[in-house]
């Protein structure tokens, strides 16, 4: 049962509120997953207040007086994923720094999992929670069950729960293939070895060339000077880099994968999937907390077992 459009924009509606708005934290860098979640969050957004933000920024390229300007007494959104805690110290400093320049302003942080925010003893994960307690006006919304359990005992707040927007821009079924792809992570997420697959063919995102490629072409045209084209290119790119990753999947019959939003994205093509965990469990968090509309994702508790279960159904 696939997550119907009209239920996952409505979703995030009690959230929004009047006036206008911001998105902050474009995905400029190699990750078709946040990429997907910047496209399915504009959507998300376009059908609730009827028009693009009125301000979209990178984190780096953050400018608070235009954002404060351009929203008056607006919401300013900061996207959504699978990054707020101690993991991505860099990301989350710029982030943290966005937010206090902006305390004037009412924010919601779009849907997050956990990635070490209850780090004990941790000094970024004492600062997140800080920064986020002490704004007059935030919303943090998360976005598996396990994440909005957590944050509401660290925060002490209601915390929204709302499932992953990334589903929005992507296509329909196209169950045709043959052979099984592995996308397993090779970042700091990851938590298998890939020697554990004697000699498996495992990729990752980064080794797509093509991907690449449109990474490095939004980098370069991202510095365009008019707004309005700069947001048209933005688009544009976040798109081309989801596609990229959509086709190094759409003629397999099945993935094995340790990437939520590989996953999600062979999910989306009919492929037949079976998912391991990453290093923060945000995958077995999220598809517990939304099964019924993923049905095809399967969980396996090693890559062995994950094999196992792809080989089984060739």
């Amino acid at each position: 049962m696939t997550l119907p459009a009209a239920q996952l924009v409505d979703a995030y509606r009690p959230w929004c509120g009047e006036g206008g708005y911001a998105l902050v934290d474009y995905p400029d860098y190699l990750n078709p997953g946040d990429c997907a979640i910047w496209l399915g969050s504009c959507e998300i957004l376009r059908r609730i207040y009827g028009r693009p933000p009125a301000y979209a920024s990178t984190l780096r390229g953050f400018d608070a007086d235009r954002c404060i300007r351009a929203v008056g007494d607006g919401a300013v959104f900061f996207l959504g994923g699978g990054n707020l805690g101690a993991l991505y110290a860099k990301h989350n400093r710029m982030r943290i720094a966005a937010i206090r320049a902006i305390s004037r302003c009412r924010v919601v942080l779009l849907p997050q999992s956990n990635t070490g925010l209850d780090r004990e003893g941790d000094p970024l994960a004492t600062e997140i929670l800080e920064t986020l307690q002490s704004h007059p006006d935030l919303t943090l919304l998360a976005r598996d069950a396990a994440s909005q359990r957590l944050f509401g005992r660290l925060m002490d707040r209601e915390i929204g729960l709302c499932p992953d927007p990334a589903s929005l821009c992507l296509p329909e079924p196209s169950p045709e293939g043959r052979g099984v792809a592995c996308l397993l992570r090779s970042d700091g997420e990851a938590s298998l070895e890939r020697a554990d697959g004697k000699g498996l063919d495992a990729w990752d995102w980064p080794d797509l060339a093509g991907l690449r490629v449109w990474n490095r072409a939004g980098k370069l045209l991202n510095a365009f000077p008019e707004p309005h084209m700069r947001w048209r290119i933005r688009q544009f790119t976040a798109r081309q880099k989801v596609n990229a990753a959509l086709r190094a999947l759409v003629d397999k019959e099945t993935v094995v994968t340790d990437r939520l939003h590989g996953a999600l994205f062979a999910e989306a093509l009919g492929k037949r999937v079976v998912a391991i965990d990453n290093a923060t469990a945000k995958i077995s968090a999220y598809c517990e907390t939304w099964r019924e509309y993923y049905p095809r994702i399967a969980l396996a508790t090693s890559l062995a077992e994950a094999l196992d279960l792809a080989n089984s159904a060739q």
